[in-house]
């Protein structure tokens, strides 16, 4: 957790080879309990808000963004609830390779 210019007011570093989706739950909670934070959106990739994280941030009463995939993209786009040029001034082909 930082301050609005990004200077550290906690930090937890977990024993072991630890996955965030298995310590997203116990950070929640420090944020309400030890933080008093009511009101939170967390932002994280898909592997930390996964079924658990989710299920604590929506316990918490906080929400949470994690990124798409592909595919989820891709129906999205199908289904014009995403519009391509919403993101971006020339529609680009997808790629059926992966990148790199």
């Amino acid at each position: 957790m930082t301050t609005a210019d990004g200077a550290p007011l906690a930090v937890h570093v977990y024993e072991g080879n630890t996955s965030d989706p298995v310590t997203v739950p116990a950070q929640v909670q420090t944020l309400r309990t030890r933080f008093g934070i009511t009101e939170l959106v967390f932002v994280g990739d898909r592997g930390m808000v996964k079924a658990k994280g989710k299920a604590a941030l929506t316990t918490a009463g906080f929400r949470y963004i994690t990124a798409l995939t592909t595919p989820q993209v891709r129906r999205l786009l199908h289904d014009q609830v995403l519009r391509a040029e919403w993101f971006t001034p020339h529609v680009m082909k997808w790629r059926t390779a992966p990148c790199g």
